[in-house]
C-alpha cells in the first residue's frame, strides 16, 4: 500500500453481495433462453447509458419471446441484488481516515433505485457520502474495462493513476486498471472477504 493514496471500490459483488443466479433464474422462468446473457451489445449498451429502461425492456422483451410484463423483467432484473452487509459500511468508514475513496460500478438507473430502495434512502446517502467521489457506468457514458472510464475518473478526482488501488472482481477490469499503472486487488467474492490485511498484500 506505499504510495496509495486513493482506492477505488468496485460496487457489485466486492461492496454488494450479488446472486447472480436468482437473475439467470427468473428469467428463464419468463421465456428467456440460455443465449440471453450472450447479447452484451444490449447489456454494455444499458450499462454506457446509451438507452434508456424503456428500451432496455423492450430489449429484454425480444428475449423472453414478448410474453412478460415490465413489472416482472425489473423483478427479474433485480433479483441478484442482495442485503449491503453492515461490515462493510464500518470498513469504509475506516478507511476513509487514511484515503480517499472511490465508487466505481459498471451500473444501471434500475439497480441504482432498487439498491436506494433496499438501503433506505438516508443509509443510502450516508453510504454515498463515504467516497470522495462516485462514478457509475450509466452516468459517464463509457464503462469498464474501456481506459476512458480510468482515465476520466482520475482526471475528475485529480488522483494520478499509479496513486490509485483498484478492487475488481472482474479480472478484464483488474488487467485494463494494471495496463494504466494502477495497482490492483482481484477481488474473489467467494474467498475473500473485506479486510485489512488482505489490503496490505494487494499489489
Amino acid at each position: 500500500m506505499e504510495n496509495i493514496k486513493s482506492i477505488w471500490f468496485d460496487f457489485g459483488r466486492v461492496l454488494l453481495p450479488l446472486d447472480l443466479e436468482k437473475t439467470r433464474e427468473a428469467f428463464i422462468e419468463l421465456g428467456a433462453g440460455p443465449d440471453l446473457e450472450e447479447n452484451t451489445e444490449l447489456f454494455h449498451s444499458w450499462e454506457r447509458g446509451e438507452i434508456n429502461r424503456h428500451e432496455f425492456y423492450q430489449g429484454l422483451k425480444k428475449e423472453l419471446k414478448g410474453f412478460a410484463s415490465i413489472p416482472s423483467i425489473r423483478q427479474a432484473w433485480n433479483a441478484m441484488l442482495l442485503d449491503f452487509p453492515r461490515a462493510h459500511f464500518k470498513y469504509l468508514q475506516q478507511l476513509k481516515e487514511d484515503y480517499q475513496l472511490f465508487l466505481v460500478s459498471n451500473t444501471n438507473s434500475v439497480h441504482i433505485e432498487s439498491i436506494k430502495q433496499n438501503m433506505g434512502v438516508f443509509r443510502y446517502h450516508q453510504f454515498l457520502n463515504l467516497f470522495d467521489e462516485v462514478f457509475y457506468s450509466f452516468e459517464m457514458g463509457v464503462r469498464k474495462p474501456e481506459d476512458k472510464f480510468f482515465q476520466m475518473a482520475a482526471k475528475k478526482a485529480n488522483a494520478p493513476l499509479e496513486e490509485c488501488l483498484l478492487i475488481d472482481d472482474n479480472e478484464e477490469n483488474i488487467k485494463a486498471a494494471e495496463s494504466l499503472g494502477m495497482k490492483t486487488w482481484h477481488f474473489n467474492p467467494d474467498e475473500d472477504t473485506l479486510n485489512f490485511e488482505k489490503l496490505k498484500m494487494a499489489h
